[in-house]
């Protein structure tokens, strides 16, 4: 009994970490920084970096850069209605920023600067319902449209930058199939000044991790029977092997984890 209920653990355990990994496919192709206050690019910046890429030809990644500012007054005026929420202020694919699913509408057109998005947690409490694609909102002054509404129960508007004097201390690049570009990533923000970056966390680091653990349950077996054949006279040095391997497991994740930022 108690056999079968670590196979059927294991093989839970198994199934679960796959499905995640599968989830975390699309990080394989991203890279992201986060930047200090100070450091953070901005609209300026970044708008010269898109348009002068593109004049060249040269291929551009997917690339997003966003902020959060929390507790901002988001109005129903309609109804008058008024609650806080976090402002999340997004310059170029909103899409990408944004890693909620949608529940309704889309993302809006990048060009539209009275384009937004709410959570479904935010438009519950200002508006009593979730089917609020086309409606207004006001939020810092300004009027938007909702044109999508994301799964999420918390209390958000994502709203396009403004070309006023945003900074971005999160900035996500996409190079969808062409993986090898990625180590460009770091020469193409340095050649337009866009700071130096505290983070950077390439995608296929969480993606092997997320594939190590997917298969633990494999190594864990491959280990059993590695021990079984050895026999038990040798199960001290089985122990220090065992903990040696783990130490440097340890070292060699954390060297990498360095080298990465």
């Amino acid at each position: 009994m108690k056999r079968w209920m670590t196979i059927l653990l294991a093989a839970g355990f198994c199934i679960t970490a796959i499905l995640l990994w599968r989830e975390l496919k699309d990080f394989g192709n991203q890279i992201f920084y986060e930047y200090g206050e100070t450091d953070a690019p901005g609209c300026e910046v970044l708008d010269r970096l898109a348009e002068a890429e593109r004049s060249e030809g040269n291929p551009l990644p997917d690339m997003a850069a966003w902020t959060v500012e929390e507790n901002v007054e988001v109005e129903n005026r309609s109804l008058g209605r008024v609650k806080k929420a976090d402002r999340m202020v997004v310059w170029g694919d909103r899409e990408l920023a944004v890693r909620r699913g949608l529940a309704a509408g889309n993302y809006g057109y990048p060009s539209d600067p009275r384009a937004c998005v709410i959570s479904r947690g935010l438009a519950m409490e200002l508006f009593g319902s979730s089917a609020v694609v086309g409606l207004e909102v006001r939020c810092q002054g300004t009027d938007y449209l909702v044109r999508g509404v994301t799964q999420d129960d918390r209390r958000m508007v994502i709203v396009p930058a403004s070309g006023s004097s945003d900074r971005f201390p999160y900035v996500l690049l996409d190079y969808g199939a062409d993986r090898g570009a990625k180590s460009g990533a770091d020469q193409l923000l340095y050649r337009y000044d866009a700071g130096s970056a505290r983070y950077r966390v390439d995608g296929e680091i969480c993606l092997a991790a997320a594939g190590f653990f997917a298969f633990l349950p494999v190594w864990a077996a491959l280990g059993r029977s590695l021990s079984a054949y050895f026999g038990r006279e040798k199960r001290l040095l089985r122990r220090f092997m065992a903990v040696s391997a783990a130490a440097l497991a340890a070292a060699a994740c954390i060297r990498m984890l360095g080298a990465e930022g």
